[in-house]
């Protein structure tokens, strides 16, 4: 009976040691089995940084060979470390935490231990905006697409941008620095190409809801030839704008009678029918201001709309008289 007792003993503590044997490897982390990953899996590995914030605990490490990525957990702010850059790389050791979406790593000690230019990311296809590949995680990827939008969010340190692919957007997430923010602003609209880390939004089921992109600067945006671009644009009146036919890829230019503006938006009234253009320009628009604006196509549900990189305000006109409308009666599809 003791021999029984001593042998089921062995047995338990060589899977004990099993179930802990040390990962070496990057692209073994993200498939370690939650239970497993809870108990805090030692880990020693060495990776290339390929994004970290510099204000935050934390950076992203890629394997070429294996083409993963990985999230660290570390002790201090990225800044703290010397020499620590994208292209940076990093050797680790610590252990497995259960992470979010997939387990990552808690370092207990981080060291940089060289430097090589990173690789060439392979590009990022649309369908992939809905997988839900773990193995996309913590991947090194180029994005393409328009900026749409911008949003300061100083107390969370970054800049949220909006990149629109194919008329769906992506959030794209850059460290937040006054500097940063201007240089933002003058690439709106543009369409730019950018190498990024994939994070994946998820819910507390481990679920993945969404994708986002951490881009280490606004140095990393390539701004893309825009097709059709030429020193002189053929003027399109707004009736031809609205009813289809343009590509959202070509730069496009346009005149309308400003009847309403704001600091964001603007409605320019044609011969028969009005048009929704985003603004980017300083002009201080009123109603009244005949306007020339340059820009795109903007898709919506009902009807095109248009974001305008340049506005310029050729002469003053008079507002016309607004029709009376019963909100009682029947919509008309002409008012829109």
């Amino acid at each position: 009976m003791k021999r029984l007792c001593l042998i089921a003993s062995l047995a338990l503590c060589l899977h004990g040691e099993q179930s802990v044997a040390q990962i070496e490897k990057i692209g073994q982390i993200q498939h370690t089995p939650v239970e497993e990953a809870t108990l805090g899996v030692p880990v020693r590995i060495e990776g290339q940084v390929t994004h970290f914030h510099p204000r935050r605990s934390g950076l992203y490490l890629y394997d070429e060979e294996s083409k993963r990525g990985i999230y660290v957990h570390t002790k201090n702010p990225a800044e703290s470390y010397p020499d620590l850059k994208p292209g940076s790389i990093v050797r680790v050791e610590g252990k497995t935490s259960v992470g979010g979406f997939v387990p990552d790593v808690i370092a207990e000690t981080t060291s940089v231990v060289g430097w090589r230019p990173l690789p060439e990311p392979r590009q990022f296809h649309f369908f992939e905006i809905f997988s839900p590949n773990i193995e996309l995680d913590c991947s090194w990827l180029t994005v393409w697409g328009r900026l749409v939008d911008v949003h300061e969010i100083p107390y969370f340190d970054y800049i949220i941008l909006e990149l629109e692919v194919h008329g769906l957007p992506l959030s794209i997430q850059i460290p937040y620095s006054e500097e940063s923010l201007q240089q933002v602003q003058e690439l709106m609209f543009s369409r730019v190409l950018v190498p990024a880390v994939v994070g994946t939004i998820y819910n507390r089921h481990r679920q993945m809801t969404g994708r986002t992109f951490m881009v280490n600067s606004v140095d990393d945006f390539i701004p893309i030839l825009e097709l059709g671009e030429q020193p002189e644009l053929e003027n399109r009146v707004i009736e031809e704008l609205l009813q289809g036919g343009e590509t959202y890829l070509s730069e496009l230019h346009t005149e309308g009678l400003v009847t309403y503006a704001d600091d964001d938006f603007a409605y320019l009234r044609g011969q028969q029918t009005s048009l929704k253009a985003a603004i980017l320009s300083d002009v201080d628009l009123r109603p009244g201001d005949y306007v020339d604006i340059r820009g795109f196509i903007w898709p919506r549900p009902i009807s095109p709309a248009f974001r305008a990189r340049e506005v310029k305000i050729l002469e003053q006109r008079h507002v016309p008289e607004p029709k009376a409308v019963d909100l009682a009666g029947v919509l008309d599809p002409d008012w829109n």
